[in-house]
């Protein structure tokens, strides 16, 4: 009797480790394909959000920086002053360098070229800047001065400078030869 209780132990035993088999079987053969199905789903998924998130990111970084270049006036919003806004800006602005010039009136939204005078027979260049205003055209500046320049080729430099002022240039030829309007 002892020796068919060991042998019913045994049996029980072995049925239990082949139904456990069985049942591994079967999750390997039904469960764990759907399982991973379902986690190259989720995987996928994920891509998808990723690659979404990335874009909006991209998309918040493209708007962050036309902001920036709004508030800091380099983008193309920039508009043609009035003559008396462009006098008012260029009397208020104490920058002596053209560029310096033309980087300030971007900064509060006013459309400035630079102008380069090109005289004589050196080919000498002479820098000031222009404003294209909405009341009495193109008006152009020397930003060391601040005076009003109306530029003609084949004029003398000196004959072009506002009344009153003069320019030293008996030590070469001032005869504008060109003028190159940079926007």
């Amino acid at each position: 009797m002892k020796q068919y209780t060991t042998k019913k132990r045994l049996f029980v035993l072995s049925s239990i480790i082949v139904i456990l088999l069985l049942i591994n079987i079967i999750l390997a053969i039904f469960i764990l394909p759907q399982r991973q199905l379902l986690l190259e789903q989720k995987e996928q998924e994920l891509d998808i959000l990723t690659n979404n998130f990335n874009q909006r990111e991209l998309e918040h970084m493209e708007k962050l920086t036309e902001l920036n270049n709004l508030q800091t006036g380099n983008y193309l919003e920039l508009h043609d002053p009035f003559y008396n806004e462009a006098i008012n800006f260029k009397e208020n602005n104490t920058s002596i360098s053209a560029n310096i010039f033309i980087d300030n009136s971007k900064n509060i939204g006013i459309n400035c070229a630079l102008v380069e005078i090109i005289m004589g027979d050196e080919l000498i260049m002479f820098e000031s800047i222009a404003f294209n205003t909405i009341d009495k055209g193109l008006v152009y500046f020397d930003t060391f001065n601040g005076y009003s320049i109306h530029p003609e080729i084949g004029k003398n430099l000196t004959e072009c400078i506002e009344e009153g002022h003069n320019y030293d240039f008996d030590y070469f030829n001032d005869t504008i030869r060109e003028i190159l309007i940079i926007w």
